[in-house]
């Protein structure tokens, strides 16, 4: 089954999840973005134990749902291959394999491996409550605004001091992104 999506928003979406990935390479399960695709919809993921990112993306595709983990790497060497098509569309193209993204003149084949990686979307907590002081890392905060880009609306939701606070926007691009951050612990 195949599904066409722009270059741009699907350079964008690994990207973005991208952000969120461990880059520690000794940490091979968290090194890694999780791509889903199935429901008319494409979904990226990322966690390094600290901060979740997850993108999503209404697409036209009603084959059978495929996932794949990506290497951090591979995810690097992609978006380079798709940035300069730009505005081109793609085919993602699932096989027994993994999934083959096609442009006018050029394959990339994005391998399955034989790992499973948890539904990050469950994480998201689903009830807040009034917080009056959370402390979070900046750089998790930064990584937010570069995934959305400037003047970007961005929801906060924050539960308690101790649970994670979740961001939400959606990008130039229309990925209507889901970001989770854990709180630090204030030291004494």
């Amino acid at each position: 089954m195949q599904a066409t999506i722009k270059a741009d928003k699907l350079a964008a979406l690994l990207a973005g999840a991208s952000v969120a990935a461990c880059t520690d390479k000794s940490v091979m399960i968290l090194n890694v973005v999780q791509l889903e695709l199935g429901d008319n919809k494409i979904r990226l993921s990322a966690t390094d134990r600290y901060r979740l990112a997850l993108g999503e993306l209404p697409i036209d595709y009603a084959g059978d749902p495929i996932k794949l983990i990506i290497s951090l790497d591979s995810v690097k060497q992609l978006v380079a291959w798709l940035k300069p098509l730009k505005d081109s569309h793609v085919i993602l193209d699932t096989t027994d394999l993994g999934l083959t993204i096609t442009s006018d003149t050029q394959n990339y084949l994005l391998t399955k491996l034989d790992q499973d990686y948890p539904d990050l979307a469950k994480v998201f907590p689903t009830e807040f409550d009034g917080v009056s002081e959370i402390l979070f890392d900046s750089t998790y905060i930064s990584d937010v605004v570069k995934v959305s880009g400037k003047g970007i609306q961005v929801k906060w939701q924050f539960s308690t001091p101790v649970r994670p606070a979740i961001a939400t926007f959606s990008d130039k691009h229309g990925i209507n992104w889901q970001y989770l951050v854990m709180p630090m612990r204030a030291a004494a």
